[in-house]
């Protein structure tokens, strides 16, 4: 008799399926803890942050696989993983003492193991927290050394230049303005801006423009010795301008040293040279000025002869049309043989009047004869012979007048003379305007009609206006200070870049 194979004990089932449970809570586990590790490293925290939830995960007691999950162990116990401190943010007490002075702490209930393990975390977290002090004064001093170095030593060193090695320079000021003569026949919106800042500003540009040109600068040297001036032994030698320099240094040494600047609402350009020696601020100034003047001169001179030139033209194109409908005219009359054609049309009219007055006398004397019962024959052809000739007559006048005999009508002579004739006056009134236009320029160019009026004359200082050593330090400690902060943080930005 066979037997049938025993099935599994339940309780091995039971254990079985317990064992499949706690598999599938591991495994639903596991993908929770995949999947909040995948939101985690989702959120994109850099390395620097990663390394600190690390360590700050170590200080807790977690026992974190990876920087991710140390993230999500952090959460879970509250911890912001995320927080500038460090695991070794506590405050650190500079009257401790040393780590290895300090006293171990008695645990009771724990292992040796466990104690030992303990005192030796406590301790290598004092000594990193030591570290961190030495390394952050260790800092600290570095930037001191480097604000000392890159900010404190230039500004120091600006300051003894301004205040003991910088030339005293003295500054002679000017101040003038370009007016036009109110007078003359212009009228219009000129005639209302003449002598005003407005009806100005374009001369007083070209006056401030011509100061701050090189061409002022090479006149100036030349006639008044001003690059010979700032190349001398008195100039101190970060000032001076070395012997035979080009005229683009020169040209840059004259725009630090003369600036002109012009006021558009009052129409004011004021001018300021600085030289070592006061005198010589004041030729140099007085120089300056009387260059704007005659600028000013050459400006209106030549607006004067351009108005006169154009002027000229006019009036001579005017006489050459009039000329020219003169000589029409002329051609017209000799070509016709007509002078007059008006006279010509009325002694024609005349004549025309005169025969029409005989033909209706002759014609009333026929019919006094036909009235008659035996009228004269021979007188009634005479008469009607008269008539006819009359007749002729007249037709050959009005003839003349229409042209319907063939020959050029007295009208149309009339007509062209009259068109000839009235270009003839056009021109001349032309020519007539053109006249008072030239008189008129001729009076515009015969008087003045800008010039430079001078308000403030340059006067020889007593004092030296530079260098401002107050002003001129700040200056240099701002400017090197905005250039070691730029670097400063550009540095940082790139070696975070890198770490990171």
């Amino acid at each position: 008799m066979t037997t049938k194979p025993q099935s599994d004990d339940p309780g091995a089932a039971r254990r079985k399926a317990r064992l499949e449970r706690r598999k599938a809570k591991a495994a639903r586990a596991q993908a929770r803890q995949e999947e909040r590790r995948a939101d985690v490293r989702a959120e994109g925290f850099s390395g620097h942050q990663l390394r600190n939830a690390m360590r700050l995960a170590r200080h807790h007691g977690l026992a974190a696989s990876d920087p991710f999950e140390a993230v999500r162990l952090l959460r879970e116990r509250g911890v912001d993983p995320q927080s500038p401190a460090n695991p070794l943010h506590l405050v650190v007490d500079n009257t401790r003492p040393a780590p290895d002075a300090m006293p171990i702490p008695v645990i009771t209930g724990k292992s040796p193991a466990q104690i030992a393990d303990e005192q030796r975390q406590i301790l290598e977290i004092e000594q990193i927290q030591q570290s961190i002090l030495r390394r952050r004064k260790r800092n600290v001093s570095q930037l001191w050394l480097r604000i000392a170095a890159f900010v404190l030593a230039p500004t120091l060193a600006a300051f003894l230049y301004f205040a003991f090695v910088a030339t005293p320079m003295y500054s002679a000021k000017a101040e003038f303005i370009v007016q036009k003569s109110s007078g003359g026949s212009s009228g219009g919106l000129g005639s209302l801006l003449a002598g005003t800042a407005l009806g100005s500003s374009q001369e007083a540009v070209a006056v401030q423009r011509y100061i701050d040109s090189k061409e002022a600068m090479v006149r100036l040297s030349e006639e008044q010795g001003f690059a010979a001036h700032f190349s001398g032994a008195g100039i101190d030698p970060l000032a001076r301008l070395p012997e035979g320099a080009s005229t683009e240094r020169a040209y840059r040494l004259y725009r630090h040293r003369v600036k002109a600047g012009y006021d558009p609402s009052e129409g004011v350009v004021q001018l300021e040279v600085s030289a070592a020696d006061p005198a010589k601020a004041v030729v140099f100034a007085d120089a300056l000025v009387s260059y704007a003047e005659e600028v000013v001169n050459d400006l209106t001179l030549r607006q004067r002869r351009d108005q006169l030139a154009g002027a000229e033209r006019a009036f001579a194109a005017a006489e050459v049309d009039v000329q020219a409908a003169q000589r029409r005219v002329l051609a017209l009359e000799e070509a016709q043989g007509v002078i007059s054609a008006e006279a010509e049309i009325g002694a024609v009219m005349a004549q025309i009047a005169t025969f029409e007055t005989r033909l209706r006398q002759e014609e009333l004397e026929l019919a006094g004869l036909m009235d008659n019962d035996s009228p004269n024959r021979v007188r009634v052809e005479a008469t009607e012979a008269g008539i006819v000739r009359l007749e002729d007559t007249i037709a050959q006048l009005r003839g003349q007048l229409t042209g319907t005999d063939g020959s050029l009508s007295l009208a149309r002579i009339n007509s062209d003379l009259r068109i000839a004739e009235t270009g003839l006056a056009t021109r001349e009134a032309m020519l007539q305007e053109a006249l008072q236009a030239l008189q008129a320029a001729r009076r515009e160019a015969s008087r003045q009609v800008g010039y430079l009026a001078l308000n403030v004359s340059p006067v020889a200082p007593q004092e030296a206006a530079y260098p401002r050593v107050a002003a001129n330090t700040a200056m240099a400690f701002l400017i090197f200070a905005g250039i070691y902060l730029m670097v400063s943080l550009t540095a940082s930005v790139l070696k975070e870049q890198v770490t990171n």
